[in-house]
């Protein structure tokens, strides 16, 4: 098989053993996996081939997609066809690549005339439809506007296609705005029409004010109507805000017309502020507005995680005492807990997060501490915390896999690097470090991704396919 073929059937593979690759499956889920695949496996092994081995793959084919992922990635294709050639052999059954598959990644790889090729041969419309929106979603990120355009404008006319259509100028134009071509931005979004171009507008509005452009912005917001004005105005006053503008950042939410968007707006309010009057104003704001249960519990939990943030803890535990419900009263001391962490406050932090009733909304507010502290690189105090989590609904190395995500969202990679070594179920731990070895690669962290991978592949027991 060619190299690039490789790289294509183990994007397939990672694609059909699905959103494993994104989110971590449950242990009772992986179970099932490899019960499905025990019954898929009707041959004796290869001359060569123990079954010991055979029996090794089964039960470890959800780590080995993320590894093979690797492999592929870092060009070792003989090796990961190796792999993938292994796991066939074991009864374990993959598709054929799906056409969408690679269409995604001939784009990203740049091959977008063998790309549209591939495209234009799909029969289903929608498919079809999407597959192009990803070649033009690529070529507008990579600053080529005209192709891009071009590409959009051949979308045939039908129902599907249609949406497709709009999805893909939206795209661009959220993407002109976003590198500062406003009015190429407006004029790309003025060929949609209906929501598509209400979105578009907002996006540009919203963006407009990010870039310190207000006047602008407000201009092009109160030329939307409905919720997409509420959205836009709501996120105008956030960044008037938070650029010490906050009397007209405060003025601009008693303007929103509907009721029901105002605690959305005061809730992105309160997130930019750190000052203990401004917050004050924003409460006596939120006790006029009629919302509904969850908005108000919304538009409180945000400004009890400012209060805390601001250092004003018994202001923030004042507000969390007027929140009727256990359940509704959990989630403000828990965004107060995110608060207080992301302050650096740890102690106080543990201290509200063990009065917290609820048990999810406890054991999220102790993930959520261990995050900040690993974060801060004090990797022992964060595993320390995870492992005080009483919480059945949710296994320790299910936390850890979260904390690891988080932490690479974060580009802090040594200490989701810590956080994934430190699991104790080898298959969850095996998953977890091929899918950091990946995101190290993308981040162009090689030695790294190394370092994560090697014992992962010594989990599995396939270290011996890795070169040096």
């Amino acid at each position: 098989m060619r190299p690039r073929n490789v790289f294509l059937a183990v994007v397939s593979l990672c694609t059909l053993v699905g959103i494993a690759s994104i989110y971590p499956k449950s242990q009772s889920s992986a179970q099932v996996d490899v019960k499905k695949a025990t019954a898929q496996q009707v041959r004796q092994p290869l001359p060569g081939e123990t079954s010991s081995e055979c029996d090794r793959i089964l039960m470890k084919q959800r780590p080995l997609v993320n590894l093979g992922g690797y492999l592929a990635a870092v060009g070792q294709n003989d090796q990961a066809q190796e792999l993938l050639d292994k796991m066939q052999n074991c009864g374990i059954k993959f598709e054929r690549a799906r056409e969408y598959d690679t269409v995604y990644s001939l784009a990203q790889a740049g091959q977008i005339d063998r790309a549209l090729q591939v495209a234009n041969s799909i029969k289903n419309n929608g498919m079809k439809g999407a597959a192009l929106v990803r070649i033009v979603d690529t070529l507008a990120e990579a600053g080529n506007y005209e192709q891009a355009l071009q590409i959009a404008n051949t979308i045939a006319n039908t129902d599907e296609a249609k949406t497709s259509q709009h999805q893909a100028f939206a795209n661009i134009a959220s993407t002109l705005a976003s590198s500062g071509q406003f009015d190429r931005a407006l004029q790309v979004a003025n060929r949609l029409d209906g929501v598509y171009k209400a979105s578009a507008w907002s996006h540009i509005a919203s963006t407009l004010a990010s870039s310190g452009q207000f006047d602008r912005s407000l201009q092009v917001a109160n030329q939307l109507n409905g919720e997409y004005k509420a959205s836009a105005l709501s996120r105008i006053a956030s960044t008037l805000a938070s650029s010490g503008q906050f009397d007209r950042g405060l003025q601009l939410v008693k303007t929103i017309e509907i009721e029901s968007a105002k605690p959305v707006a005061l809730a992105r309010l309160a997130e930019t502020l750190t000052d203990a009057r401004q917050l004050e104003q924003v409460l006596q704001l939120a006790k006029t507005i009629k919302a509904d249960s969850g908005g108000q519990r919304l538009m409180l939990s945000h400004i009890g995680f400012s209060f805390a943030r601001a250092g004003q803890l018994d202001r923030a535990l004042q507000l969390a005492a007027t929140v009727k419900g256990d359940k509704d009263k959990s989630e403000v001391l828990r965004n107060i807990v995110s608060g207080l962490a992301k302050a650096g406050q740890y102690d106080r932090a543990k201290e509200v997060a063990s009065t917290i009733k609820d048990g999810t909304h406890k054991a999220g507010a102790f993930v959520y501490i261990a995050t900040r502290l690993a974060e801060a690189g004090r990797v022992a105090d964060a595993l320390q915390v995870v492992s005080t989590i009483e919480d059945r609904s949710s296994r320790a190395d299910e936390r850890l896999n979260y904390i690891v995500m988080q932490l690479t969202d974060a580009k802090q990679y040594n200490s989701a690097l810590q956080m994934a070594n430190a699991m104790g179920d080898e298959n969850e731990k095996a998953w977890t470090l091929g899918w950091l070895a990946n995101k190290l690669v993308q981040a162009g962290q090689t030695e790294l991704a190394s370092q994560a991978i090697k014992p992962a592949f010594e989990i599995v027991g396939f270290d011996q396919i890795v070169r040096p």
